[in-house]
């Protein structure tokens, strides 16, 4: 009886040889997944900021037929922090000022750049859903918001891009593929 309580107690936990295998198991898995998933989180990364980007704009439009007030998007594409704001133009001067109330924006991570229609330009949300210049024109067909990357990812160049399209009547549209050419 004794003899097998002692062998159930030697018995018990793991050896440091199965533990060794273990551990060198999961390093080579870390290191395969690690890999795959570096070059894939620039690509991540990106869809992430489109899909930020088409939020901003549906909600945008919504707000403007909502409230009833134009809603502006400054587009920066340019200068140190390319990205957007978003506001509620109360006073119709396209201006961001004390009456107007900020609906929300944002400022592109590091390694994701933008264009636009037009570089650093405004356009808005009219109360009736229009999409329109800061010129006061409507847009005649559709205008892509994009924004994109150009990065080596082990040792390969990848260059994708994300479009956002809006309508002259308001619509905002994700383009379907998942890697845009770039403009």
């Amino acid at each position: 009886m004794e003899k097998i309580a002692a062998t159930q107690r030697n018995q018990s936990g793991f050896s440091l040889l199965e533990a060794m295998i273990v551990l060198v198991i999961i390093a080579i898995v870390s290191v395969v997944g690690g890999t795959y998933l570096h070059g894939r989180t620039p690509l991540a990364k990106l869809n992430g900021v489109g899909n930020d980007l088409r939020t901003a704009m549906l909600d945008s439009r919504m707000t403007a037929v909502r409230r009833n007030q134009p809603v502006v998007i400054e587009w920066q594409a340019s200068g140190n922090s390319p990205g957007y704001t978003l506001y509620i133009d109360f006073n119709g001067n396209w201006s961001l000022d004390g009456t107007d109330q900020v609906l929300g924006g944002l400022a592109l991570p590091g390694g994701i750049s933008a264009t636009g229609p037009a570089s650093d330009e405004k356009y808005r949300f009219t109360p009736q859903g229009y999409f329109e210049k800061h010129n006061g024109s409507l847009i005649s067909t559709g205008e892509p918001f994009t924004v994109g990357i150009d990065e080596f990812i082990g040792g390969e160049q990848v260059i994708a891009c994300r479009s956002v399209v809006i309508g002259r009547n308001g619509l905002v549209r994700y383009l379907p593929s998942g890697v845009d050419p770039c403009p």
